[in-house]
């Protein structure tokens, strides 16, 4: 493996690429949690501290939907001089073809394909809403829904792009263990999601605590 000093080592490329993961992870945890725990139905008490800041709840919302976007659009760049996940799947194929076990051929050969699927989706909306100021930019969430995209959507095209990763990372890293869908493994990105996690469920139940006991 390359010096990790190189900028285009499969080494760097992974750990650039895991600070954008971890970007993208964490603005889809924040806006789920704001969204689903705000929502009047499950916490009326939230709901209305919520409405009664409503402009700093809405500005907060599209910057990490904004963030998350980008840093799937990041993820899935097929530019040059770029690292994403395409960077290090050829770096992978091209550098270190010695190193990849059968297994771990068979794991790689679909990703690809995997990655043009979601890619596809996301690219419709990537410059129509954070390339340039569209006229229409002003309906930001109302095409988010019409485009079909919700929080349960991109769940699970996160879950893809980080199962991705994970065996990227395992092939560059060296490791023998190929990682399988939906097994638990914790790499250092995980341990800053799951933080942010908890301190967004804080902040939240600071707002209700707050409310009902002004």
């Amino acid at each position: 493996m390359a010096h990790h000093s190189d900028p285009d080592s499969i080494e760097s490329q992974l750990q650039t690429v895991q600070m954008r993961l971890s970007e993208a992870l964490q603005s889809a945890v924040i806006s789920r949690l704001i969204n689903e725990r705000g929502d009047a139905e499950v916490d009326g008490t939230l709901n209305a501290a919520i409405q009664a800041r409503g402009g700093f709840w809405y500005a907060t919302l599209v910057a990490h939907q904004t963030t998350l976007f980008i840093s799937i659009s990041a993820l899935l760049d097929k530019g040059r001089d770029v690292a994403s996940l395409y960077s290090i799947l050829a770096a992978i194929e091209t550098e270190i073809p010695d190193r990849i076990s059968e297994e771990f051929r068979g794991t790689l050969r679909p990703l690809r394909q995997e990655l043009d699927a979601i890619g596809n989706k996301y690219n419709k909306l990537r410059h129509k809403l954070f390339g340039h100021t569209d006229l229409e930019r002003g309906k930001f969430m109302a095409q988010f829904d019409a485009a079909g995209f919700t929080h349960l959507s991109i769940a699970k095209d996160l879950e893809q792009l980080e199962y991705v990763f994970k065996v990227l990372f395992a092939v560059g890293s060296g490791h023998e263990h190929v990682p399988q869908r939906g097994e638990i493994l914790h790499y250092p990105y995980s341990m800053h999601v799951a933080a942010v996690q908890r301190d967004t469920d804080a902040l939240l139940n600071d707002l209700v605590s707050a409310s009902v006991n002004p």
